[in-house]
């Protein structure tokens, strides 16, 4: 397929070098050229072209709200009208639960006979762009025809072909082969820095699970909780800020899982979906592989849903646990649950061993957790960082000026991928690798962050 979006960057300036332009393109063997449906020009292009040589497409923008849901469907009827080779309608949509939604209505519009793509425009819509081709028993066809991505490759000047929402196929564990057999997701809002799909697609690669995960940005955690029952995703990582939501923590843990409120895993088996919590078990593993955990003063900053899956690992590894949040009544909630003490944050951080940031401070698009001038902090052994993005936050920087064992964030996020690989594990079929262990997927997350060129 090849395309020139009239108007974009090295198109011709006239429309006639534009239709000379696809005209040659067909002969030099495309199969189909990619058309706007704009009703002022699109008809007498692809009346000289041929409407069975021209997929037929319409472009609404990122940033704008979706079209309502008739004015949608009569779109895809006049379009459809046409007869061309495909429809391609790339759509924008507030959150992959509503894409999803739209994405339903149209396919029933769209003829049984005629491909179509479905592309949900955006960081929002760029996991259900990946699920083309799924389809849940019963259903009457796929959710979209054809994937629409791109493959990364770089250009001469070192760019890389694609906009934004256009995933790079390589990247997620897909080549140009059918879709994968299993299909996870990462449900969270905004979700536009994870690098939870690049690991789990490089894990799986390695262990010959023909898998992929798709991240899903859903702003409400209900509506999350419905998408991926729609789906019938075999496995979900779920981050901030569904985690402590009600809609999983109703559901069933998973054997020998400690749960607590709080979920970051699911994982469907024959009996429905199951959660787990691996925030906790991960910080612990990473501050027993350095230090006693035993007696260890443990303050950590804030009390939300990362801080509530610590602090009772913390509590049965010994330590004495302390937790200090800008919100006294919700560090002393936290506090009072587990018998420990708690402690505003606006009077600094009280001495400690080990100091643990449970907080999205020092992340990208939030406010730095350690100022510059910051040096009287007085922590004695250790700190825990558990934001990922950027990988070397100020946190991180000061602790290792200062020779303080240092638990980053990618060190957590591959312990508890680690321990999402060997849940889901155990719903795959026989005969695949193990399980990597947490220090060798530590190991290859540090060497996919250091080769990635460019993260959305």
């Amino acid at each position: 397929m090849a395309t020139c979006r009239p108007g974009g960057t090295g198109a011709p300036a006239l429309e006639a070098d534009r239709l000379a332009l696809l005209r040659s393109v067909l002969r030099a063997g495309a199969t189909v050229v990619d058309l706007e449906h704009r009703r002022e020009a699109t008809g007498s292009v692809a009346d000289e072209l041929g409407d069975d040589r021209v997929l037929l497409s319409w472009h609404g923008e990122p940033d704008e709200a979706p079209p309502p849901l008739m004015e949608a469907r009569a779109l895809v009827t006049e379009m459809a009208a046409r007869a061309p080779a495909a429809l391609k309608l790339a759509l924008p949509a507030p959150d992959a639960s509503e894409a999803l939604e739209l994405l339903l209505a149209l396919r029933e519009v769209v003829p049984s006979a005629l491909p179509w793509a479905g592309l949900p425009l955006g960081r929002t819509g760029r996991g259900l762009r990946l699920l083309a081709g799924w389809r849940r028993p019963g259903d009457s066809r796929p959710l979209s025809d054809l994937l629409y991505a791109h493959g990364g490759h770089p250009l001469a000047d070192g760019a890389r072909l694609g906009q934004p929402g256009q995933e790079q196929l390589a990247s997620l564990g897909l080549e140009e082969r059918d879709e994968p057999s299993r299909r996870f997701g990462v449900v969270g809002w905004p979700l536009t820095h994870t690098w939870s799909p690049i690991l789990h697609a490089d894990l799986w690669r390695r262990r010959g699970v023909d898998a992929v995960l798709v991240p899903l940005p859903v702003r409400a955690s209900r509506d999350a909780r419905e998408l991926v029952d729609r789906l019938d995703l075999s496995g979900v990582a779920v981050t901030m800020p569904h985690k402590s939501h009600p809609t999983w923590t109703e559901l069933p843990a998973s054997t020998g899982a400690r749960v607590g409120g709080v979920v970051n895993t699911l994982v469907r088996g024959t009996e429905g979906l199951r959660v787990a919590s691996f925030d906790g078990p991960a910080v612990r593993r990473a501050l027993a592989s350095r230090m006693s955990l035993s007696g260890a003063r443990v303050v950590v900053l804030g009390a939300g849903g990362v801080a509530r899956a610590i602090v009772p690992e913390l509590v049965a590894a010994g330590a004495r646990a302390c937790v200090q949040a800008r919100d006294p009544r919700s560090a002393e909630e936290l506090a009072r649950e587990h018998g420990v003490e708690a402690a505003p944050l606006d009077g600094g951080v009280l001495p400690t061993d080990v100091l643990v940031n449970a907080t999205p401070l020092g992340s990208r698009g939030h406010e730095v957790l350690v100022p510059d001038h910051r040096t009287d902090w007085p922590v004695r052994q250790a700190v825990v960082e558990l934001v990922s993005t950027p990988p070397r936050t100020g946190l991180v920087a000061w602790a290792e000026a200062r020779g303080l064992h240092v638990v980053d964030g990618l060190e957590v996020l591959a312990r508890q991928a680690a321990d999402q690989q060997r849940l889901w594990a155990s719903t795959e079929p026989s005969g695949v690798r193990a399980p990597l262990t947490d220090d060798e997927v530590i190991t290859r997350l540090r060497a996919l962050v250091s080769e990635a060129d460019v993260f959305d």
